[in-house]
């Protein structure tokens, strides 16, 4: 087999699980949330101009993900993503608003995920841990390095203005719906272990 047609094969089995993944999500869903959403396309992008590796269009009505970013990812992963993106499409967010409401979007989203992952029941699903797990030149995980940002009170006023709610209070909120969204990083135990 040349390596343009395994290529092809690993393309067409990746899109083929994120669209089957989407049928399970919608198989949980209330009925009239499928009928909005089932048919919302999942599409393939490899574009390293693209900051965010999955996003939904809500004007065009799909999903992109980045095959290279998500191949190996874990299948509980993929669920929460897809059916946070699912959520944008179905509560018709813009993502063109001021900080507050963009973030109060992100919120819904995730609660809609965290509701589909444990009608699913799936209630550990390590998204943050997973998105980033790439360590920096000290070891510490873009996890733990954006946490000990997102925490420090210097920062505060800056992540108030960003697009998406701070880590911690996403992860509070699986947490409270009894969804593990990934493994919080405590600011004691990261502090005692990085700056001893």
């Amino acid at each position: 087999m040349k390596i343009s047609e395994l290529l092809n094969e690993q393309t067409a089995t990746f899109i083929g699980l994120c669209r089957a993944l989407k049928t399970m999500i919608l198989q949980h869903a209330e009925p009239q949330e499928k009928r909005i959403l089932q048919d919302i396309p999942i599409e393939l992008s490899s574009d390293p101009l693209d900051w965010d590796k999955i996003y939904g269009l809500t004007k065009s009505r799909k999903i992109i993900i980045d095959e290279e970013e998500f191949y190996d990812a874990p299948r509980e992963v993929l669920i929460w993503l897809i059916a946070h993106e699912l959520a944008h499409m179905l509560f018709n967010h813009t993502g063109q608003e001021e900080p507050e409401l963009s973030q109060q979007q992100e919120m819904d989203a995730d609660m809609w995920a965290n509701d589909i992952c444990k009608r699913m029941n799936v209630t550990k699903v390590p998204v943050f841990t997973w998105l980033h797990r790439r360590k920096d030149e000290q070891g510490r995980t873009e996890l733990e390095r954006r946490q000990a940002l997102e925490r420090d009170p210097a920062n505060a006023d800056f992540f108030k203005g960003r697009s998406h709610p701070t880590i911690d209070r996403r992860i509070k909120q699986g947490k409270d719906m009894g969804i593990e969204i990934s493994r919080n990083t405590d600011q004691i135990e990261w502090l005692i272990k990085h700056l001893a």
